[in-house]
């Protein structure tokens, strides 16, 4: 999917499915990709008080993973130690859980 093709998906869902109005859009949390780059300046223009946010567990993600194909272990170490800490957080569970 590119930039395009998800800024139509993404106002679709939000705006259609779920009934979120513009307005009450506060950021957009979303990986590097150039893809979703596209689709977030993109539905920014719909959602003008809306911020952008790269998420850092991402970018420390897609970081380690070229630090690990270059062989350095400590990063590789460290990215592996973060994504379990993630992925395993009841709070952050929790947190989501309460927003949907």
């Amino acid at each position: 999917m590119n930039g395009d093709e998800l800024t139509a998906f993404l106002g679709v869902i939000m705006l259609t499915r779920f009934g979120i109005a513009p307005r009450r859009v506060h950021a957009f949390i979303r990986d590097g990709a150039s893809a979703n780059g596209v689709a977030t300046r993109n539905i920014k223009l719909v959602c003008n008080r809306s911020i952008d946010v790269i998420c850092s567990s991402h970018t420390a993600c897609l970081a380690g993973g070229k630090l690990n194909k270059l062989s350095v272990p400590l990063a590789s170490e460290f990215v592996s130690k973060w994504s379990q800490m993630m992925s395993s957080s009841n709070i952050a569970k929790q947190e989501w859980k309460a927003m949907v």
